[in-house]
C-alpha cells in the first residue's frame, strides 16, 4: 500500500506539472495576440502618419508643395543644389504640372538665372494649355538666354496655339536665324503662312524644308494644300 500511494502520488505530480504548464503556454498565447494587435493598430497609425509626409501620397501631395514649392518670404535661400528645382522636376515627370510650376518659381525666386528651371517653366505651362502665362515665362527666359533657338520656337508655339498666327511666323522666323536646321520650327512656320492666307509664301517655305528633306511628307501636303487654296482664288 505505501508503494501503490508512492506511484500514484508521483502520477498526480506530473499531472499537475502538465496541467500547469499548459495554463502558462496558453496564457503567452493569448498575450502574443493581445500584443501583435496592438502593434499592428500603432503600425497602421504610423503608415498613415508617414502618408502624411510623402509627396507622392494623395494626403501629402498639398503639404509637401506648401513646405517646399509655395513661394516662401523669404525661400530658403540656404540649400545649394536647389531643392525647389529639383522637386519641379519630379512633379514635370510626373505630368503634375502645376505643383511644377510652384517649384520653378521658386527656384527662380531664389536663382533668376537658373535657365533650365525658366525653361522647364514654360514647358509645364505649355503642358497645361496656358499659352499666355509660357509667353510671359518665355520673356523672363529669352532675357537669360538671348540666343537660344528654342525659347524663340517655344514663343512660336505658343502663339501657334493661341491661333495668333502672324506673331508665331515672327518668333518661328526668329527661331531659324539662330538654328536655320530646324525643321520643326521652319514646318510651323509654313503651316502659319498657310492658315494666315500667305499661300505664295508658304509654297516658299515648304520649297526650303523639301530642299532640306525632299521626303518630308508634311511639308509636301502643305505645298499641296497652299497650292490648290491658290488656284481656287483665280
Amino acid at each position: 500500500r505505501p508503494e501503490l500511494w508512492k506511484n500514484r502520488s508521483k502520477k498526480g505530480f506530473w499531472k499537475f506539472l502538465a496541467s500547469l504548464a499548459f495554463l502558462l503556454i496558453a496564457t503567452l498565447i493569448v498575450i502574443g495576440i493581445v500584443h501583435l494587435q496592438s502593434s499592428s493598430d500603432e503600425g497602421g497609425h504610423k503608415s498613415t502618419n508617414e502618408g502624411e509626409g510623402n509627396p507622392l501620397s494623395l494626403d501629402g501631395e498639398k503639404k509637401e508643395v506648401e513646405l517646399k514649392c509655395k513661394l516662401q518670404s523669404p525661400p530658403d535661400r540656404s540649400a545649394t543644389d536647389n531643392i525647389y528645382e529639383s522637386q519641379g522636376h519630379e512633379y514635370y515627370s510626373q505630368k503634375l504640372y502645376e505643383k511644377a510650376v510652384q517649384c520653378f518659381n521658386v527656384a527662380i525666386d531664389i536663382d533668376p538665372n537658373n535657365t533650365s528651371a525658366l525653361e522647364y517653366r514654360v514647358q509645364a505651362y505649355y503642358a497645361l494649355g496656358q499659352y499666355s502665362n509660357a509667353i510671359d515665362a518665355l520673356d523672363s527666359a529669352i532675357q537669360v538666354s538671348p540666343d537660344n533657338p528654342r525659347l524663340y520656337n517655344a514663343k512660336g508655339n505658343c502663339y501657334y496655339g493661341l491661333g495668333k498666327y502672324e506673331e508665331a511666323i515672327v518668333w518661328y522666323s526668329k527661331s531659324l536665324e539662330l538654328g536655320p536646321g530646324n525643321l520643326i520650327a521652319r514646318h510651323y512656320k509654313c503651316l502659319c503662312l498657310l492658315y494666315s492666307r500667305q499661300y505664295p509664301e508658304c509654297i516658299v517655305c515648304t520649297d526650303e524644308v523639301l530642299a532640306i528633306d525632299p521626303e518630308n511628307e508634311n511639308a509636301q501636303k502643305t505645298k499641296k494644300t497652299a497650292q490648290e487654296r491658290m488656284k481656287s482664288q483665280d
